[in-house]
């Protein structure tokens, strides 16, 4: 008898720390929402979210995806729909799919003088090495 996928229908809310966190099931994607970036690191590390084998392999099994997002923008997938990439590799989550750069555009969103400045830095980095 051939298995049948799994699907999710669900809608949860939860708080970390003060922050809303909406955990949402379609089908088989199950998406977690953050309000801000620091709110993710608290669940991952709660999580133990630096050994994501296990949760791969039960994603995978089940044919389903986690999503994570923050600020309506996708940082990252686990399970059977993602697509692990060379920024996963860099940080140990071979099967998974991360967007740092994605992560970076909400932090700067989010604190748009520390993204200046740090662009600043940058340009003054640039402008001396070029110098040399």
């Amino acid at each position: 008898m051939p298995r049948r996928p799994l699907s999710i229908d669900a809608d949860l809310s939860i708080t970390v720390d003060g922050a809303p966190v909406t955990v949402r099931g379609r089908g088989a994607t199950l998406m977690v929402e953050v309000p801000r970036l620091r709110t993710f690191r608290q669940l991952a590390d709660a999580a133990g979210a630096t050994r994501t084998e296990w949760l791969d392999a039960a994603l995978r099994h089940g044919d389903l995806t986690l999503e994570i997002r923050c600020d309506g923008t996708v940082l990252g997938r686990l399970g059977a729909g993602a697509q692990p990439n060379a920024s996963a590799r860099l940080l140990r989550l071979a099967q998974a799919e991360v967007h740092p750069a994605r992560a970076a555009r909400v932090a700067a969103r989010h604190h748009p003088w520390a993204a200046a400045l740090a662009g600043a830095g940058l340009a003054a980095l640039l402008l001396w090495w070029r110098r040399r």
